[in-house]
């Protein structure tokens, strides 16, 4: 399970564990499903015969992670074996002390 998998970080993460031989993957954000730019990378990943599953998430949110794996145990994917936390909501700016140029 890679979180926050359809950008930035998570998506080389994701490439690197199939280029590794994964071939089953979870991917979650709170917005993974709903972002149309997905739909090639999840090709892209899936091109190899791999099994991709994107999920929206909240993985702080024990009843949203529950819903989750409930589903992949529904969609037959194995077990979980690991867990790469990608996701990050960043917030900074001149309210904690960093200049507007750090955000860039």
């Amino acid at each position: 399970m890679i979180v926050g998998g359809v950008s930035g970080i998570g998506q080389s993460i994701a490439r690197y564990f199939i280029s590794q031989g994964a071939r089953n993957l979870l991917l979650v954000s709170r917005n993974a499903a709903s972002r149309s730019e997905n739909s090639t990378f999840i090709q892209e990943l899936a091109s190899g015969g791999a099994r991709i599953l994107v999920k929206n998430c909240d993985v702080g949110d024990a009843e949203s992670l529950q819903l989750v794996l409930d589903e992949c145990r529904r969609a037959r994917l194995p077990e979980i074996r690991g867990v790469v936390h990608g996701g990050m909501m960043l917030d900074v700016g001149p309210k904690h002390g960093l200049p507007l140029v750090a955000v860039h």
